[in-house]
């Protein structure tokens, strides 16, 4: 499986917090309804870089 960087995937800058990904996440979002099936699979995209954000420690740099 293919591990892509969250923080590129929603569009923000390395280490911004979680309150800055859930705002880029329904930024991003929002558009793809329209999209149809192409757009549900962004939306899993999206989803899982989210998720991946909300569950880093508070300190990444600590968690070796």
């Amino acid at each position: 499986m293919e591990r892509r960087n969250p923080y590129l995937v929603l569009g923000i800058p390395y280490g911004a917090s979680r309150e800055e990904a859930t705002k880029a996440f329904a930024r991003r979002t929002k558009s793809l309804r329209r999209l149809g099936a192409a757009g549900h699979a962004l939306h899993t995209d999206l989803t899982g870089a989210l998720k991946e954000i909300e569950e880093r420690p508070d300190h990444p740099e600590a968690a070796m």
